[in-house]
């Protein structure tokens, strides 16, 4: 690859999958910017506070929680618009990405002191996702 095109080219890894996707320019920025959790200020101002690990553990575990509730809220709403013959289908596919959520974050999570931290930021990430996507689901 010559020098100019390489630097035209970002190597982005996503939070949700660690895939590497190669972008130009603005398009890396915004892939970036889109997997990147972002934090409440709720959050923020934990976090400033945690003085180990375990206490920022503690500050992502709340966030997980406020992050849960948006899903919930946007799940809600999603399967409010559903048609009828697709609710259970529908209902059956969240369950199954529950279940692909805590695999995938299981599986992620680094051992040791900073295993929640690890965690949580993983579960997080995918939350937030998720509830992107059931923002825009029925939209093809």
């Amino acid at each position: 690859m010559k020098a100019e095109t390489a630097g035209l080219l970002f190597a982005v890894a996503t939070a949700v999958g660690g895939v590497a996707l190669h972008l130009p320019g603005a398009a890396a920025q915004e892939q970036a910017e889109a997997t990147e959790p972002r934090f409440s200020p709720q959050y923020e101002r934990c976090v400033e506070g945690a003085a180990s690990n375990a206490e920022e553990g503690t500050c992502l575990a709340e966030e997980l929680t406020r992050e849960k509730a948006k899903l919930n809220a946007a799940y809600s709403i999603a399967l409010a618009d559903a048609r009828a013959e697709s609710k259970v289908d529908f209902e059956r596919g969240q369950r199954a990405w529950v279940t692909y959520r805590d695999a995938t974050c299981a599986a992620k999570t680094v051992r040791g002191s900073g295993a929640a931290v690890s965690h949580y930021s993983c579960m997080i990430a995918i939350t937030e996702a998720r509830r992107a996507e059931l923002a825009d689901f029925w939209a093809f």
